[in-house]
């Protein structure tokens, strides 16, 4: 019995090890790809332009200049946080873990050649500053918003406590 239960063991190790092996040279690969991705870095260029958005929301909120110490403090605490709570080695973990469940180990490959060509190697020197000109486009554009999102938001509410005072009636 305890022969049959060892040969077993044995057994299912056997046909295991080439799939954990292939789990661990997957991983190795996608690895690889972030590095190549250089994906720290675009997580730095964020966090770097979150300053930056956070310093143009505080400016439309017309702070003093002897509010600004105070400004400047939280400014660096919320940088601070983000960055610890969601750094990159926190990240990327789960970033490996979501390329290796999305993708196949040739498109992983593939990805891989690109990057590390100079058509991707351009892409990801670039791309920090596309992200920061698109995130700049996107505030304007909310900013545009707002106004039109506030007056949907209160006719809703409007149009929410008329339909409540019609229902308490009935």
């Amino acid at each position: 019995m305890k022969k049959t239960l060892m040969s077993v063991m044995i057994g299912v190790s056997l046909l295991t090890a080439p799939v954990f092996a292939g789990e661990a040279e997957r991983r190795a690969q996608v690895d690889e790809l972030l590095v190549a991705m250089k994906a720290d870095a675009l997580m730095d260029a964020i966090y770097g332009q979150m300053d930056g958005m956070i310093r143009q929301m505080q400016a439309q909120m017309q702070i003093k200049e002897s509010e600004r110490a105070l400004v400047e403090d939280f400014n660096a605490k919320v940088v601070k946080l983000v960055s610890d709570e969601m750094g990159w080695d926190k990240l990327k973990g789960p970033m490996a873990d979501i390329y290796a469940r999305n993708f196949t180990e040739k498109e992983i490959a593939d990805m891989l050649a690109f990057y590390q060509s100079e058509t991707g190697k351009a892409m990801v020197a670039k791309m920090p500053q596309m992200t920061q000109e698109s995130m700049q486009i996107t505030m304007g554009m909310m900013q545009q918003m707002m106004p039109k999102l506030d007056a949907l938001s209160a006719d809703f509410k409007k149009q929410l406590e008329a339909s409540r005072a019609q229902s308490s009636k009935q």
